[in-house]
């Protein structure tokens, strides 16, 4: 496997992230885009996503890893994002991902975890409806429970105060912009099939909240594959369970984006040697 750091502009601020490309041959590769989550970055808790990442290259999938901008080390600050910004970073990503020589632009993926699902279900939005051939959302979030995890239904918060999440203050404008978003629409508008994994123990997402991305999709008669992880967190924090996702969303890309078994045969060997 090889590891290319990446960098791109948007809006003046640069974001910067990880490549994570299949160590067998040369050429193009299909790519999932992976969304962090509020107060996550690039390599998520427990690094989630960088464990992720690399075991879908060594079966031949790459992954691309970014931090948002006002985000870790990308350039600005948390006080200065609004969910909207992240949106756009996500479309700034995805156009830049499918020009890359690494990339193949007909087998792209996007997925998100927790408030990086609700952006990816806004983004798929605004790309044009094939420019990702399968989404996948791991305990996504929506608008008001992310509102109320920063403490805009507080009894006791008084006017003008600053929400915050952990020891950091967010921007002014962060729940006006978050109710602007629109996710559960946006999901909608994109016609390929989906996978949403939920975890059973997860403190943050009840799985009430997530059901609705599914919800949405049956009633309009798009696919959807549901799976309730048990004993899974938030984060999917323990080995064991890192264990039990990795196979169920290595195997879904595989399917979506048409994995030459071949080359996955090398890359699994490569992995193990």
């Amino acid at each position: 496997m090889n590891e290319l750091p990446i960098a791109l502009t948007n809006h003046g601020l640069t974001i910067r992230g990880m490549a994570y490309l299949p160590d067998h041959g040369q050429g193009r590769h299909p790519v999932v885009l992976m969304l962090h989550g509020l107060g996550g970055n690039r390599i998520e808790f427990n690094n989630l996503f960088e464990l992720l990442a690399r075991h879908l290259a060594s079966l031949g999938i790459a992954a691309v890893a970014f931090n948002f901008r006002n985000t870790k080390d990308s350039d600005g600050e948390l006080g200065r994002m609004v969910p909207s910004d992240e949106v756009d970073d996500a479309v700034a990503v995805s156009h830049w991902l499918a020009a890359q020589p690494f990339a193949d632009p007909d087998r792209l993926a996007l997925l998100g975890i927790s408030m990086g699902g609700m952006i990816a279900a806004c983004a798929v939005g605004r790309v044009p409806e094939d420019f990702y051939r399968t989404l996948v959302l791991l305990n996504p979030t929506d608008v008001n429970n992310i509102c109320r995890i920063i403490g805009e239904f507080r009894v006791d918060r008084k006017p003008g105060e600053r929400f915050t999440y952990g020891a950091n203050k967010l921007h002014p404008d962060f729940v006006r912009d978050a109710h602007s978003l629109r996710p559960l629409q946006d999901i909608l508008r994109f016609p390929y099939p989906t996978l949403l994994v939920q975890g059973a123990e997860d403190a943050a997402v009840n799985p009430v909240i997530s059901d609705q991305y599914a919800d949405v999709r049956r009633a309009a008669g798009l696919p959807i594959k549901q799976v309730l992880q048990e004993g899974a967190n938030h984060s999917f924090t323990k080995p064991e369970q890192k264990e039990k996702l990795f196979p169920v969303v290595a195997a879904w890309l595989g399917q979506q984006l048409q994995v030459d078994s071949a080359s996955s045969a090398v890359g699994r060997a490569n992995a193990s040697a």
